[in-house]
């Protein structure tokens, strides 16, 4: 009887031996679409190349350019809202107490206004209209406000955070 191999083992190294695909033989690299040299998706490598650059870099004043200008985050996983304010603070919010979400289109820009059981979180900024329809899907991770520095050198055609005010809502009596 042959031994069992180690369940953590199996599918740790790419084949080099031929497979079948279409009308000729690939590699499993071939197959999977990577070159021939990477390694398999269970070797320890860094990801930086393959994951979105929309982490939030708490070191400000080293913000690389590509990263400077990212004021959101799209995640279908998400459970939470975290909004950041400018000053470093934040809240988060359970999606499922999220009650209304409106878009309105004005000549200095778009506000967008979200209704939690308790708060009421107004978002301010341009072309926040994508935005607006992640919520509908309840894929929105995270906001926040960017450095007004930076609104001159913004992409036009993508969201931009001017200001979030976050107020609580008071039952009443």
């Amino acid at each position: 009887r042959p031994k069992a191999r180690n369940p953590l083992e199996v599918g740790s190294q790419l084949s080099s031996s031929p497979r079948i695909r279409g009308d000729h033989q690939a590699t499993d690299a071939q197959v999977h679409g990577r070159p021939e040299n990477t390694p398999h998706s269970s070797s320890a490598f860094s990801c930086g190349d393959l994951m979105k650059g929309s982490h939030i870099n708490d070191n400000a004043g080293r913000e690389t350019p590509s990263k400077q200008f990212v004021c959101w985050n799209k995640d279908a996983q998400a459970q939470m809202l975290r909004v950041e304010l400018a000053d470093g603070s934040f809240f988060l919010f359970p999606h499922d107490h999220l009650n209304v979400v409106r878009f309105e289109r004005h000549n200095e820009g778009d506000l967008l206004t979200l209704l939690f059981h308790t708060h009421e979180i107004e978002i301010a900024g341009k072309h926040l209209r994508e935005l607006g329809l992640a919520f509908q899907r309840l894929a929105v991770d995270w906001v926040k406000e960017l450095p007004a520095r930076y609104a001159a050198t913004a992409n036009h055609d993508s969201v931009y955070i001017v200001s979030i005010k976050v107020s609580e809502i008071h039952a009443e009596q």
